[in-house]
């Protein structure tokens, strides 16, 4: 991998799909731009893109200059390298006379767009500059990750109070279902019932797992069609004593739930 480049790429003016299909090669290059032969599955992994496209994709960025011909790879694929200027601080697309051999690689002609700047003495280099990049797409994705552990990246809720919004946590975290913007007041009333019946989170684990088994997978899309089963199970826990030590079993439930 070679961040160079990488940082190289973020610096064009491709469009988003090609520019990403680009970075993914890039991740295979050396700094030179160069040896990257990685298989058209490996860049539809990296991009999540389909085949086809990365296959599309590529002959695009072949046919703009940004993706080069360079013989076949170790295994028989297409082996590529990333044009660079003769400076080699910048990616260089080759222009139809270079393709054809009339221009050698990275001599671009001063009015074409690519052309090299000179740079500043006290501009931070292209491998910082990467670097610094890259870090920021990290922390935005960890700052999802621990969003979406935390059930805070379904639509709408803030709207519902902190008692509501955590048993419809773990009712999210079950099914995996997000309230439409129009069905917001009825996951509200169906929160505030779960409320007034004392229905827990532990309640509502045992509804969801019989209904799913009486269903052969749950398919309903609203999580009042829980709360009678949800309510025979707190009926029981209450009937039979559980509730005596609710708050310790309960939390013990949801730590194990978020943990899982």
């Amino acid at each position: 991998m070679s961040v160079k480049i990488m940082g190289m790429v973020w610096d064009t003016k491709l469009e988003s799909n090609k520019k990403f299909v680009l970075l993914a090669y890039a991740d295979h290059a050396n700094h030179e731009g160069k040896s990257i032969f990685p298989a058209v599955e490996t860049i539809a992994q990296k991009t999540g893109y389909h085949e086809r496209s990365v296959q599309r994709l590529t002959r695009e960025l072949e046919n703009e200059g940004y993706l080069v011909d360079d013989g076949q790879g170790p295994k028989g694929q297409n082996r590529w390298k990333i044009p660079l200027n003769t400076g080699g601080d910048k990616i260089a697309p080759l222009t139809d006379g270079a393709k054809r051999g009339d221009i050698p690689s990275g001599d671009i002609p001063s009015g074409d767009k690519i052309a090299p700047e000179v740079k500043n003495r006290h501009e931070p280099s292209i491998t910082e500059s990467a670097n610094k990049k890259v870090d920021a797409i990290l922390e935005q994705e960890r700052i999802y990750r621990e969003k979406k552990a935390k059930n805070e990246t379904y639509p709408h809720r803030n709207k519902f109070p902190e008692p509501i919004r955590e048993l419809l946590d773990v009712y999210v975290k079950l099914t995996g279902q997000h309230p439409a913007k129009a069905k917001v007041l009825d996951w509200l009333q169906t929160g505030q019932e779960w409320l007034d019946l004392g229905i827990t989170a532990m309640d509502l684990d045992a509804a969801y797992k019989k209904s799913k088994d009486d269903k052969g997978g749950f398919t309903v899309g609203r999580p009042g069609s829980l709360t009678n089963t949800a309510n025979m199970y707190a009926g029981e826990r209450r009937s039979t004593g559980k509730g005596l030590d609710k708050h310790a079993r309960e939390l013990a439930f949801l730590n194990g739930l978020n943990n899982g």
